[in-house]
């Protein structure tokens, strides 16, 4: 598996975001996958439009922890 396709987010800019918190969803050609947070935080920018086909390790979503 090489590419991958956000499929939706299921959060936004701005909002304070829970580890394991589901963030996005992403879809493969095989299989349709939740993708937690890995920290608690603030979602900063979502680098990715849903749709845009993406390597499977590229970032998605920039996350600030607090300080």
């Amino acid at each position: 598996m090489e590419e991958s396709e956000p499929g939706f987010k299921v959060i936004s800019e701005g909002q304070q975001v829970e580890l394991d918190q589901v963030l996005v969803v992403v879809e493969t050609a095989k299989s349709t996958v939740e993708i937690p947070s890995p920290v608690a935080g603030v979602v900063v920018r979502l680098l990715e439009p849903v749709g845009q086909v993406v390597d499977v390790d590229a970032p998605l979503i920039e996350l600030r922890t607090p300080t």
